[in-house]
């Protein structure tokens, strides 16, 4: 077994706060903590999270907080939570996109029909970057998103946690 004091700070067992009140529970991302009665409460809390925003999580098992990827019991809902937030953003992505396609195709009719060349006002421009921005690359995530989580095995999920531990811990540095 490694000696904790060989590890990077990231990977060591205390690099996150201790563990919140209770037995188990999580902690969203402005560092908020919600206790849970039972591990089926945390289960079905990480499960509900519109945001995915169960940062770390803590159980009976664990002094500290550890990430929800490192315990092999909530990889289920872990990847159903990823799967919904990525739904969400690839129709928040296509509403944006309708939005501001509809702005675009409208801006680009009006300078045709006065003779003009497409960019000639501001205005068609940034409506065409509102449609890019605000639209396809949050619908383009959500694809990527949905298609990592899909194929997504409990054992891959596993194996990218040190990957995410460090991640959130520099994230927490600058809490």
């Amino acid at each position: 077994m490694t000696d904790s004091n060989d590890l990077p700070v990231w990977a060591r067992e205390d690099a996150f706060a201790p563990a919140g009140p209770g037995d188990w529970g999580w902690v969203d991302r402005k560092g908020r903590r919600n206790p849970c009665g039972s591990f089926q409460e945390l289960e079905e809390a990480i499960v509900k999270d519109a945001g995915a925003r169960a940062d770390l999580v803590w159980t009976p098992a664990s002094g500290h907080l550890v990430l929800p990827e490192e315990i092999p019991e909530l990889l289920p809902a872990l990847r159903e939570a990823k799967l919904r937030w990525a739904d969400w953003e690839i129709a928040e992505g296509k509403r944006q996109m309708i939005v501001f396609g509809i702005a675009t195709v409208g801006l680009f009719a009006f300078n045709a029909l006065r003779d003009q060349t497409l960019f000639s006002t501001t205005t068609t421009g940034l409506a065409l970057l509102l449609f890019v921005v605000m639209g396809f690359f949050p619908w383009y995530q959500g694809r990527k998103r949905a298609q990592n989580a899909r194929r997504w095995a409990a054992g891959e999920m596993a194996e990218d946690a040190p990957v995410f531990r460090f991640e959130a811990w520099m994230d927490h540095q600058s809490k």
